[in-house]
């Protein structure tokens, strides 16, 4: 069982990473950029797992997403592979010289 508060905490954690990501990219710091990138696409996979246990009814619903529950975990699902794919997108493009 998935608990709501870590779901909710995941998924606030998913998206923060990204504004700080084309900071240290300027600053030339690449190895927090790419430690910053895991740690988005970890939290991102997670939420995936998080909206495929809520729609297996294995989690309970987050409180925070008010008239769109019955959609919450299709969208969970999709905003966390779209961010998976940004953040493995920065990965593979910081890898290639």
């Amino acid at each position: 069982m998935i608990l709501a508060p870590l779901t909710a905490a995941a998924f606030i954690a998913m998206i923060l990473p990204v504004f700080a990501l084309d900071a240290l990219e300027k600053r030339g710091r690449t190895v927090a950029q790419r430690l910053l990138a895991w740690i988005g696409l970890a939290v991102a996979l997670s939420c995936v797992a998080a909206g495929i246990a809520q729609h297996a009814g294995w989690g309970e619903p987050v409180a925070i997403v008010g008239r769109a529950a019955p959609y919450w975990p299709s969208a969970l699902i999709a905003l966390g592979l779209f961010w998976a794919i940004v953040y493995a997108t920065t990965l593979w493009r910081r890898r290639r010289p």
